[in-house]
């Protein structure tokens, strides 16, 4: 299970934990590749085969955000994902 960005009572976060079932314990995912999204909290998030896609969310000031980001799990990399059309 992983969990990306979120909310510390003061601040925003950006970083990414790894929960592993069988050891019952936290890691933290660093040396992260790519183009990291802006530290958020309620964002939307699904994953697909072995990539995560986050969307939206909003930061400590209450921007709200409306891009799409992936983050392959194997690779450790983020990418923005450019889209088209009317934005949710």
């Amino acid at each position: 299970m992983f969990v990306i960005g979120g909310w510390n009572g003061h601040d925003t976060m950006d970083d990414i934990y790894q929960y592993s079932f069988p050891s019952k314990l936290w890691f933290e995912i660093r040396r992260l590749k790519g183009v990291r999204p802006k530290p958020r909290y309620r964002h939307s998030a699904v994953v697909m085969k072995k990539t995560i896609f986050i969307f939206g969310g909003v930061d400590t000031s209450q921007q709200r955000f409306n891009d799409l980001f992936s983050y392959e799990v194997e690779n450790r990399k983020w990418s923005p994902i450019d889209t088209t059309g009317v934005v949710p």
